[in-house]
């Protein structure tokens, strides 16, 4: 079933300007604004996850299955943004795991 899942993902990702980087498993990772900037990339990245649980209820019904999305968003600047605030000062480095101190 996740076979099926994966090129009807794709297609909805492509529809929206969103770049599907990879299944890794049963998870699908997606990223907005990469590699091309979308300004409303949070929004874009939504509006996928809603059209992918729609897509999934589509094949619960084909299939008379019962699977169940669970979707995760994160926002904020990219990797490059990243290192170049870090680069400035700006940010904390380090592990975000409990006992581990910061450096």
């Amino acid at each position: 079933m996740l076979n099926e899942m994966s090129p009807r993902f794709d297609h909805l990702a492509a529809g929206l300007k969103i770049e599907k980087i990879k299944m890794i498993g049963d998870a699908c990772m997606a990223v907005g604004g990469v590699p091309v900037a979308l300004e409303d990339h949070a929004g874009a990245s939504a509006e996928l996850a809603l059209r992918m649980q729609e897509e999934v209820e589509c094949i619960n019904e084909e299939r008379g299955a019962n699977v169940r999305l669970r979707i995760g968003l994160n926002t904020g600047p990219g990797w490059r943004e990243t290192r170049q605030r870090r680069a400035q000062g700006v940010g904390t480095r380090g592990c975000a795991r409990a006992g581990v101190p910061r450096r």
